[in-house]
């Protein structure tokens, strides 16, 4: 999976008008049993440019990606144009790939068809970890037709952590399950974390306890 973001730093998040966060790993923030420890990358295009060059990449032979996201959405339109501003400072070429989401989801049910990198939002149905870390970081989640997980991200000791917390009701054993899920997937890298969106509501001013 790759939500491909540039992380939230304070230089991009201008263009976010303050309305995200920069996220901590693959959990969103708003979810019980959210690790707030969890490490957080950070942009370093010195470093980035010195593992490209030793990769064999450099100005002429750039690396080039494609980057499949849903077209009609203007949020994953401007997360394209972000890559392909930030990437570029370090010589990989995004070549955007606009499509529908039931393209894209087709297209990630196979390693030869997925693009390079993708962009995915995790909209939680009900706030437990399980439902993120289920659909878009089990091993089962590959495939099958309508599987999220299209890095076919693999973790052995992360598939026995989703499945043992799931049966457990001890909330501070899950805590401590789910905290070690987080540094395993963030250690491993195998998406960008975009940003956690700040939802503005209005509402008139008699409206009391909104929450």
């Amino acid at each position: 999976m790759a939500a491909g973001d540039v992380s939230v730093s304070p230089r991009s998040r201008s263009g976010t008008s303050g309305l995200a966060a920069q996220p901590r790993g693959p959990l969103n923030l708003s979810i019980p049993f959210f690790a707030p420890d969890t490490f957080q990358y950070q942009r370093d295009i010195v470093r980035a440019r010195r593992l490209l060059q030793e990769a064999g990449y450099g100005r002429d032979k750039p690396l080039e990606v494609s980057f499949g996201y849903v077209g009609p959405s203007g949020v994953q339109r401007r997360t394209a144009e972000i890559l392909q501003g930030y990437l570029g400072e370090v010589g990989i070429k995004v070549v955007p790939r606009p499509m529908t989401f039931p393209s894209l989801l087709g297209l990630m049910q196979k390693p030869e068809t997925v693009p390079d990198i993708f962009n995915l939002n995790n909209h939680s149905a009900y706030p437990d970890p399980d439902y993120t870390f289920a659909r878009f970081w089990h091993s089962c989640a590959s495939g099958g037709g309508t599987g999220l997980n299209g890095g076919f991200y693999k973790n052995a000791e992360v598939d026995r952590l989703i499945d043992e917390a799931r049966g457990i009701s001890d909330a501070a054993k899950r805590k401590e399950l789910y905290k070690c899920v987080q540094q395993l997937i963030t250690d491993d890298a195998p998406a960008i974390w975009i940003a956690n969106p700040v939802t503005v509501v209005v509402h008139r001013p008699y409206v009391k306890g909104f929450q």
